[in-house]
């Protein structure tokens, strides 16, 4: 499988392990925490089959796995993994409201 971290918006990279991926967002957490000096957040999401639309856009899906959490306490950067609720596991556009 294929596993994408995301660190902002627009900067992202893959890995084909999830306990890879997850050991690689923990430690950009914490190196982003420490240089910021802010609470960050780095995501990781399962990618689904390769899915191209008839714009030739990338539509692929991605399945949020879990997320990286960095935070400051007395001056000392931690990180904690926290996974995604049951409900994230379908994408975004296969969601029924409740």
């Amino acid at each position: 499988m294929l596993y994408r971290i995301t660190l902002a918006d627009s900067v992202y990279y893959t890995r084909d392990e999830l306990a890879e991926a997850q050991s690689e967002a923990l430690d950009h957490a914490r190196e982003l925490t420490r240089v910021v000096g802010e609470a960050v957040r780095v995501t990781v999401h399962r990618m689904g089959h390769p899915v191209i639309d008839d714009l030739g856009r990338d539509c692929t899906p991605a399945f949020w796995v879990g997320s990286a959490v960095g935070r400051i306490e007395r001056s000392n950067a931690f990180v904690s993994w926290v996974p995604a609720p049951r409900g994230a596991e379908l994408p975004a556009g296969r969601r029924v409201a409740a």
